[in-house]
């Protein structure tokens, strides 16, 4: 029973079996692998448990791949967050040096956020070789923030990256975080939303959380809009005379659907590999998969993070392949 009740509680749990683990490992009372095998075989057991109670999207497979992956990424949150420091003030800006470079961000986000979003890449959310980014790819980051996917796919080896991104402080971030590779003509900074038209639309503002930003999801502290433009992935790709579109990258927190529709020409002439945020509006699960086979039956799919919601092992981003 004390076992069952640690592992409902998934994220202290995790954490403890990190620190746990940690300081025996740091103590040398057992040797590194030992401790590495011991600490995953727990994980292992935490994430069969929770597939187990019937209600889970996830496979088993996937259920303890998660887990790990969660449990990796709250443990690199403390790290990052001990080995981070600030550099500079800018008006609403700060410039911070961090394991994965330096980066400018605005400032009244919650900073553990941040980390974790740093530390997702580490985990691979959005997928790794050979259905993530390979060398030469030409990629759409749609939902850029401030470039830290992009930065990641450069270092994947993308010998272009089109960032995608609404929102005026984060433009503002990703072009600074970004200025040699886009004066180097790798990236090229898009500042529009996509959508399945052009126009203009209401931005609304998380003034805690910038890339929680959204033209459809709203919460309380989401009280400021601003009107920003739209494009489609269809009219992007025909603009910039794109040669090919290998992978397309979407967390664009609840447009996803809007996105794909405005993206059919590019998905059936290119067939890039799709990394797709499902979690951010009820029904994603199964309308998005069902959305990307109605364009092409053939693509394959795998989950590339499936996290305990509620004592359920749910997908929160799937490769298409």
């Amino acid at each position: 029973m004390y076992l069952k009740s640690m592992i409902v509680n998934h994220r202290k749990f995790t954490v403890g079996v990190i620190v746990f683990f940690s300081l025996v490992f740091a103590a040398g009372a057992w040797p590194a692998v030992a401790v590495s095998a011991i600490a995953r075989g727990i994980l292992t057991i935490q994430g069969l448990y929770i597939y187990s109670k019937g209600e889970s999207e996830c496979g088993p497979v996937d259920s303890v791949k998660g887990t790990i992956q969660s449990a990796k990424l709250y443990g690199r949150v403390g790290e990052l967050r001990h080995n981070s420091r600030l550099l500079k003030r800018e008006n609403n800006l700060e410039l911070w040096s961090t394991e994965h470079g330096n980066y400018w961000i605005v400032n009244s986000i919650d900073m553990d956020e941040f980390y974790g979003m740093l530390a997702e890449q580490e985990i691979n959310i959005y997928g790794s070789r050979p259905n993530g980014v390979r060398r030469g790819d030409i990629v759409l980051d749609c939902g850029a923030c401030i470039g830290i996917y992009t930065r990641r796919a450069l270092l994947d080896g993308a010998r272009l990256v089109v960032a995608i991104e609404p929102a005026p402080d984060n433009v503002e971030c990703l072009k600074r975080n970004l200025s040699k590779e886009i004066a180097d003509k790798r990236v090229i900074v898009i500042s529009k939303g996509v959508w399945d038209k052009e126009g203009t639309l209401d931005l609304h503002l998380n003034p805690g959380k910038s890339w929680g930003d959204s033209f459809v999801a709203t919460n309380d502290s989401a009280s400021v809009s601003v009107r920003v433009p739209l494009t489609t992935i269809d009219r992007l790709a025909g603009e910039l005379l794109l040669p090919a579109i290998n992978v397309i990258k979407m967390d664009i927190e609840g447009s996803e659907r809007q996105a794909l529709a405005g993206a059919r020409a590019v998905i059936s002439k290119f067939k890039p590999r799709l990394a797709i945020c499902l979690y951010h509006l009820e029904g994603d699960r199964k309308f998005i998969p069902a959305f990307v086979l109605g364009i092409d039956s053939s693509y394959r799919k795998q989950y590339g993070w499936c996290r305990n919601r509620n004592d359920q092992m749910l997908p929160d981003t799937a490769i298409f392949y």
